[in-house]
């Protein structure tokens, strides 16, 4: 925590700059005296806009000044009360490793109270914790944030109103409760995927439910749920020149799984953005001058947790075209290329897994010494056209780690991000191989 005090001299050039780059903005407090000798001290507000602010209230407002500094600046006594000759000015802020701090869970006394028995027990991780805003971000909303005039109409509104003021949100989904199933009118549907956590703290609902009750209409309800994911499973296999190179296979392979996650880093994981293939495999041959090219497969993959020993149904909804095998009608189940299929999992004793027919339906298969068999058909349906898979309500007796993964065979190799998920590549679904050749 930090202290800062300005004498004001009353002229008209004097600034009052916040002298640390790395101060939490969020966490200012002024404070103003007549003069050196008085004791009591009036507190100046925050506010971010000059809306509704008179000429005699006590606010401060902030604005970007040099060398990556803040400077504190009033209101001229047209919007807000102007300190005058002599006032003394408290600054309190807190300075912060940004992002450093997100992910703590666990804090302790650095001395203990005295005959207090104490432990200090946490709600939540800690998060919010963000890098100052880039020039492109800066670029992109402050015009909007400026159209919007704080209120919250459009779609639109609510992205840039929510992003400015929560930094702890990397992206945001609006849309309205129409589009839900089923549909609730009346309401907007606001999905955000908060840095480093799965779920919406009650406090963080809170805070944001109380930031827009005075930005939108009365007759529009705010419903905040978490960001979903749609992942891509990525198989890729890597063709490079032995003789330009003296890396071995796992060398090469593990440059390639840096370059897909870098990819999804910087072209995925946020809301609207696409997955364009052509982009990541010019990528993969362009990650080292021995690599010649690649053979890369990409599958959707959507994650379930089902209450094991509990019959319940599913409806996933991948947003794309399948790619669906016609020729299963003609050939081998063995042999069948599937559209949709998942990790494997334990139902009535038998390890089993889902797989389409070909021809929208859903069947329970099991492999036994590489031959699949049906155990129970019809437990779902597929929609080839839509991307949707209906899953019926079984009960799955158990699986392995924390969720199931159902994989659909994507027909574009532009896969658009559904309106309420978000593309991303994790670690465990890349599997690369590095195939050495003489040129």
């Amino acid at each position: 925590y930090i202290e800062e005090f300005y004498s004001v001299s009353g002229t008209s050039d004097q600034r009052f700059v916040i002298n640390n780059d790395t101060v939490d903005t969020e966490s200012i407090r002024v404070f103003i005296s007549e003069s050196s000798e008085s004791q009591e001290e009036v507190e100046y507000n925050y506010r971010a806009n000059l809306y509704d602010v008179e000429i005699e209230d006590n606010v401060f407002y902030l604005q970007p000044y040099r060398d990556n500094l803040y400077e504190i600046v009033f209101g001229q006594n047209n919007f807000g009360k102007q300190p005058v000759n002599g006032n003394i000015i408290r600054v309190e802020y807190r300075i912060t490793v940004g992002e450093e701090a997100n992910g703590i869970n666990t804090i302790q006394l650095k001395e203990p109270i005295q005959n207090i028995s104490s432990t200090i027990a946490l709600q939540q991780s800690s998060i919010g914790g963000a890098e100052r805003e880039s020039i492109n971000s800066i670029r992109f909303f402050a015009p909007k944030s400026i159209q919007i005039q704080e209120r919250a109409v459009t779609e639109n509104d609510y992205v840039v109103l929510m992003r400015n003021q929560f930094p702890e949100i990397r992206s945001i989904a609006v849309y309205g409760g129409e589009e839900l199933s089923p549909p609730q009118y009346g309401k907007v549907v606001l999905a955000l995927y908060i840095s480093d956590e799965e779920n919406i703290s009650q406090a963080n609902r809170d805070n944001y439910l109380n930031y827009l009750k005075d930005r939108t209409a009365t007759t529009v309800e705010p419903i905040f749920v978490p960001a979903k994911f749609m992942y891509l499973d990525v198989s890729s296999n890597v063709y490079y020149d032995i003789n330009a190179t003296n890396k071995n296979p796992s060398s090469i392979e593990s440059l390639v799984r840096n370059t897909i996650l870098s990819y999804s880093t910087d072209n995925l994981e946020e809301f609207r953005k696409n997955f364009r293939y052509s982009n990541l495999v010019a990528n993969i041959d362009n990650e080292d001058p021995s690599i010649v090219s690649n053979d890369t497969n990409i599958r959707g993959v959507i994650s379930i947790s089902p209450s094991r020993g509990q019959r319940e149904s599913f409806v996933l909804q991948y947003g794309n075209e399948f790619d669906v095998d016609k020729t299963f009608v003609a050939s081998n189940l063995n042999d069948y290329r599937a559209s949709v299929t998942s990790d494997s999992f334990t139902y009535n004793g038998k390890t089993v897994f889902l797989q389409d027919n070909g021809s929208g339906r859903l069947d329970l298969l099991e492999a036994v010494n590489n031959n699949i068999s049906v155990i129970q058909i019809n437990v779902g349906s597929v929609d080839y056209k839509t991307g949707d898979v209906n899953i019926k309500a079984i009960a799955i007796e158990d699986y392995q780690g924390d969720y199931i993964n159902i994989y659909a065979q994507i027909k574009n190799q532009t896969i658009i991000a559904p309106k309420d998920r978000i593309l991303k590549i994790r670690d465990e679904d890349i599997s690369v191989s590095a195939i050495g050749r003489r040129r």
